[in-house]
């Protein structure tokens, strides 16, 4: 008897599921994106949502791939409120996926979109604070201060507009007036270079850059950061059972995940690099003063 094509085409990729490595399955997740927005974008969403339906049945909780199959499945949804759900469900579950920062974003808009203000702010605050260096950064920072504002919250709006202000691509001079404009309404004291007493948690003082100028730097890969130690502490524990060399830095938020100690920085671009073939997103910092 002759299979639907349907069972058919769900029977292959099951079978390029199993015995893909880690690179063509990362392929993989990402053809399955692809071809979900590919179908929403030709009108076709039902298509698209049995499509990432499919992907979910045969993939793994836990596993990258799986959150693959739930942001396809997000994008494939009609319903503001699920898409939402499975949006927030890759942002929080699975904070190393390389989706997870356009996850949270998509989250806080749907948020927005349905007019819970304060949800979205939130959600916005905590992207920009667990990844303060990543490609959404500069636009967490700006809706969490213009919602900020308009909660009359100045302190903490103009501690989030410098961020974006500080993330803001240099190329994108529509977004940075946007910014501007915004930061303009920040009352500075007099003397003062920044909006707030001092820039972000993550940034050292100038105290503590003068203090260690004399020791020599190592480099770290930061992965995330978190408002809750343990969230920080459940991201070690995933990642030290991938074989990675990894702390959780910080007595008080946000609490940073790294991986490594290196002796240049051109060492933990290469170590970056490696741990992003193997899906793990990062970005290189100093490293912390080793007080072992």
């Amino acid at each position: 008897m002759r299979l639907p094509d349907a069972v058919r085409r769900l029977l292959a990729t099951a079978a390029l599921l199993c015995c893909a490595t880690p690179a063509a399955a990362q392929q993989e997740a990402d053809s399955l994106v692809a071809r979900v927005q590919q179908l929403v974008n030709l009108g076709n969403r039902a298509g698209a949502r049995a499509v990432a339906d499919s992907a979910l049945v045969i993939r793994t909780a836990g596993t990258q791939a799986y959150a693959e199959a739930l942001y396809a499945r997000a994008l494939a949804t009609a319903d503001a409120a699920s898409a939402e759900r499975d949006y927030l469900r890759v942002g929080v579950e699975y904070p190393l996926s390389p989706r997870a920062e356009g996850a949270m974003m998509m989250a806080g808009q749907l948020k927005m979109s349905r007019g819970d203000r304060r949800s979205a702010r939130q959600l916005f605050e905590r992207l920009a604070l667990e990844f303060p260096h990543g490609a959404q950064a500069a636009r967490a920072g700006y809706w969490a201060g213009r919602l900020a504002l308009e909660d009359g919250d100045v302190a903490q709006a103009c501690q989030s507009l410098l961020l974006a202000s500080e993330r803001v691509p240099a190329t994108d001079v529509e977004f940075r007036n946007q910014v501007e404009y915004l930061r303009a309404r920040c009352v500075m004291p007099a003397g003062a270079t920044h909006a707030t007493d001092s820039t972000m948690a993550s940034e050292p003082t100038t105290a503590e850059q003068d203090a260690g100028a004399a020791i020599q730097a190592e480099y770290s890969v930061q992965v995330a950061a978190y408002t809750r130690k343990r969230d920080a502490d459940a991201a070690m524990s995933r990642l030290k059972t991938r074989g990675f060399q990894v702390r959780v830095v910080g007595t008080r938020a946000p609490y940073r995940v790294r991986v490594g100690r290196y002796a240049t920085r051109e060492d933990a671009v290469a170590a970056q690099g490696r741990m992003r073939r193997a899906g793990v997103t990062g970005t290189v910092v100093e490293a912390e003063p080793d007080e072992s």
